[in-house]
């Protein structure tokens, strides 16, 4: 699971930052600034998992099966995390005042949550254990955001794909390492996914006249194998695509190895 936190500029030591990414923190999370919020009002995108598309082909002849790709994008649920109480002050000796205060903050949230295309508010602390359930991923959605390539990785591997003439390149390989993961092995929630340095670029339309096809895979593999420092693991191949559109799959250490 993906979960982006929308927050205010300044706002990374606000208490209510600091308890929602507690909240989140099995999930994967990036942070973004808008200046727009106010900093006792976060917005949580969560992005889960695709469901299941046998039907789908893999890109550039890749296997079909356990892929994660740009292409089919898991549902999103936006959240309004905010501090106080959804509830009218009450009780004896009630102030007022306060309940003013608070008919004006609700009428607020209620307009940025219209504004926004909020699916639910959670208030902190009282809906803290109800966040907490909200954002737990399952072993599907974190191996979806997992696989996927990082922005730098991205950008970089386009800006090179980019800089050579579409009739000779049509896409890029990167690569990922994933120490301690087995073959085989039912993803688990927090595996460790590393970056591998370098881009190799090929041709899906000449790959069989061609051993640049086979060779971009087999170097980004090399690589990955070599990224994993002898631990234990296992590695993933990302193909990039000049319209930015990716595919990410796992290939089996012991497999790649035969071909380095």
């Amino acid at each position: 699971m993906l979960i982006t936190i929308t927050h205010a500029p300044g706002a990374e030591t606000h208490p209510l930052m600091r308890e929602t990414i507690t909240c989140c923190r099995r999930a994967l999370i990036r942070c973004r600034e808008d200046p727009s919020l106010l900093p006792e009002v976060l917005i949580v995108d969560r992005e889960s998992a695709p469901p299941p598309h046998p039907t789908a082909a893999g890109a550039a002849g890749e296997p079909e099966d356990g892929y994660v790709t740009s292409a089919l994008r898991g549902p999103i649920q936006r959240l309004l995390i905010t501090a106080g109480s959804p509830r009218t002050p009450g009780g004896p000796g009630v102030d007022t005042v306060a309940v003013r205060a608070w008919q004006a903050r609700t009428l607020g949230i209620m307009a940025l949550m219209a504004a926004r295309t909020v699916d639910l508010a959670v208030y902190l602390p009282t809906g803290a254990r109800r966040l907490c359930e909200l954002v737990e991923p399952t072993a599907q959605d974190d191996r979806y955001a997992r696989l996927r390539p990082g922005a730098r990785q991205l950008d970089a591997a386009l800006a090179q794909l980019r800089g050579q003439p579409a009739e000779l390149v049509d896409h890029a390989v990167v690569a990922l390492a994933l120490p301690y993961h087995r073959e085989g092995e039912t993803w688990r929630v927090g595996q460790r996914v590393e970056a591998v340095a370098g881009c190799w670029l090929a041709d899906s339309r000449r790959w069989e006249s061609t051993a640049g096809f086979n060779a971009a895979r087999t170097e980004a593999s090399t690589a990955a194998l070599r990224g994993l420092g002898g631990r234990p693991g296992a590695l993933a191949l990302v193909v990039i695509e000049r319209s930015g559109s990716w595919t990410a799959f796992e290939v089996p250490a012991r497999i790649a190895a035969l071909s380095a």
